[in-house]
């Protein structure tokens, strides 16, 4: 609900990305992954363009779901995609991760 968009945590959440340099991390994650952007949307639980469209400062919800997503489908912190804080992943870390989140999707051997 649009309540929750002004609680004190997403207010944070919105700040912190918006000033932060969210969307050249999550691009720097996308290219990391060596995943088509179809197949990092799937794998991050979003429609096929937006992660497009938060790279490019779409500020949709519903953020914790999605911040989650890219976090477990990539393997990084969510202090390093929130505000750049803390080591960011390397190229290795993210394509195991996603090469693990590609095999849980539904329809694809392991």
């Amino acid at each position: 609900s649009l309540s929750l968009l002004h609680t004190p945590v997403c207010e944070f959440t919105l700040v912190a990305m918006s000033e932060s340099g969210f969307g050249e991390r999550l691009k720097e994650l996308r290219e990391m992954s060596q995943v088509s952007g179809r197949e990092f949307a799937r794998i991050t639980d979003m429609s096929g363009t937006l992660p497009g469209m938060m790279e490019r400062g779409f500020r949709g919800g519903p953020w914790v779901k999605r911040l989650v997503a890219i976090k477990s489908a990539t393997g990084c912190s969510l202090d390093w995609l929130l505000t750049g804080d803390g080591p960011a992943p390397s190229p290795a870390q993210v394509l195991s991760a996603v090469s693990i989140a590609l095999q849980q999707q539904p329809g694809v051997a392991a």
